[in-house]
């Protein structure tokens, strides 16, 4: 769950055994369909981060999953039911009279 207007922050633990080709969250606001990828930041020996700030979620529940390539060119992602089911987040609206947006 996130506050209206707070930024959506993930940090990514890999842990395969060589470093992928790429890495990256996919995500889209809920009943849009329209899919967003932004990559993953590489921070240290499999970790990675990512942020989504929070205008660009405008206030708006969104799904999201995670890629990554192989270095033998396969996919996998998270979840497991990526893109069909994925990760849900809801942003609570802000409370009547908040003026810290």
């Amino acid at each position: 769950m996130l506050a209206s207007g707070e930024d959506f922050a993930l940090k990514v633990m890999d842990l395969s055994q060589s470093q992928p080709k790429t890495e990256a969250l996919h995500w889209s606001k809920l009943g849009e369909g329209l899919w967003q990828t932004v990559p993953l930041a590489h921070e240290a020996r499999g970790v990675y981060r990512v942020t989504l700030p929070g205008n660009a979620i405008q206030d708006r529940d969104f799904e999201y999953y995670l890629s990554a390539e192989t270095d033998d060119g396969k996919t996998v992602v998270y979840p497991a039911t990526a893109p069909q089911m994925n990760q849900t987040v809801v942003v609570m609206p802000a409370a009547p009279g908040d003026v810290s947006n």
